[in-house]
């Protein structure tokens, strides 16, 4: 059971003079002993009051003693050494109450109790000015100004010590090999981007059932759907044009299909040169995947040079048919319906499961030949100049 408590006291005393009353208030403070518990209940003075209080002190006396340590909501004041005095300047200098009127720099947030400033990374110093930075690691260059390292290519990090990863090649060529999420550091993404790796490919697209809608609009095939960990996913156009687009690297895409009732993969081709251009998102490929399975022959970005669309944005300049509309779920289009023996196949269309088939119905295709039951796309960074 607790049996004592102390409690520090301010008292206010209005002071008479012999010309009247007047409204000088004096303000006594004292230190009383309690233990502390960051200390492991070690008996210290202590002052428990704010440090805006304390600076309002005019005298400060001996107090009680706790035998254990009240809730505050604040850090009281510890110490060995305590003031006991009745004089302004004393007290002013022993809670260094000049503090109070700080401006802190560098992105530093002044906090009035106790006064100081709580400085932003890599700076210290009473008010923050002061680059806590002696130099970069890795032939990284230290910017005394802004009191930040540039680092080189390979390297990132506050000191550049960290080894930077721009994609799934870098992670796979530094031993991380799992097929999972890891975070890339590309100069588009600096501050990280989660991407779903396999081996050296960076997976832009998943499906495996139709637990997710692809029939979506332009602004969710922009930023992307789904989660990149799981089994249906969309990466996003953005995230997908800003790897692509810079042509000091080529891109390599892979798509694979696996056709219902088979566990083999029917389809796994690659074209070389792809990329992603401009604000429609423009496909560029050298070159077209044939898919020629049963009595269907169709064909996979075969639109080159063509915009992306989606049911809401129609960017393929046909006033007649909207055929991310008609076909469902947004992507290159040529044309709707096809010519010929072969027809573009929507990787992104409707997900049919009724109970006889399930997938992607491929087009040209008879009722009864197998769908398309699970799709993976992924790109590869061909080359670091």
């Amino acid at each position: 059971m607790h049996t004592t408590q102390w409690v520090s006291f301010v008292a206010a005393v209005i002071i008479a003079s012999w010309y009247g009353f007047a409204s000088v208030t004096a303000f006594s403070c004292s230190f009383g002993r309690e233990p502390n518990p960051k200390e492991n209940g070690i008996i210290r003075w202590v002052m428990p009051l704010n440090h805006r209080l304390r600076c309002q002190c005019t005298s400060i006396y001996p107090g009680g003693m706790n035998t254990y340590t009240p809730e505050r909501g604040f850090d009281p004041f510890y110490t060995d050494h305590p003031l006991f005095t009745d004089l302004d300047f004393e007290i002013f200098n022993y809670f260094d109450c000049e503090n109070c009127s700080l401006t802190c720099g560098n992105g530093g947030t002044f906090i009035d109790d106790p006064c100081h400033c709580l400085c932003a990374q890599n700076w210290t110093g009473k008010t923050c000015t002061k680059c806590a930075l002696t130099g970069c690691e890795n032939n990284g260059t230290l910017d005394e100004a802004t009191c930040t390292c540039t680092c080189p290519k390979q390297w990132m990090g506050n000191t550049c010590t960290d080894t930077r990863h721009y994609d799934c090649r870098d992670y796979f060529d530094d031993g991380e090999s799992g097929n999972r999420v890891y975070t890339i550091y590309t100069s588009k993404y600096p501050g990280g981007l989660e991407v779903n790796c396999r081996g050296r490919w960076i997976v832009i697209q998943r499906r495996n059932n139709k637990n997710l809608d692809f029939n979506l609009g332009w602004g969710d095939y922009k930023d992307g759907f789904g989660d990149v960990a799981g089994r249906n996913f969309w990466l996003g156009n953005e995230k997908i044009r800003q790897l692509t687009e810079d042509t000091s690297n080529t891109w390599t895409i892979l798509v694979l299909c696996w056709l219902y009732g088979s566990d083999n993969t029917s389809l796994d081709r690659k074209i070389q040169n792809f990329r992603l251009l401009g604000e429609n998102y423009t496909l560029q490929a050298n070159d077209q995947i044939s898919f020629e399975a049963s009595e269907s022959s169709s064909t996979i970005l075969s639109a080159n040079n063509m915009p992306f669309s989606t049911r809401d944005r129609d960017n393929r300049g046909d006033s007649n048919v909207n055929c991310a509309e008609e076909l469902t779920g947004g992507w290159w289009f040529n044309g709707c319906s096809g010519e010929g023996t072969t027809r573009e196949i929507n990787l992104n269309g409707e997900y049919i499961d009724d109970g006889t088939n399930k997938g992607l119905k491929r087009p040209q295709c008879a009722d009864n030949c197998p769908y398309i039951r699970r799709t993976r796309m992924a790109i590869r960074r061909n080359e670091i100049n």
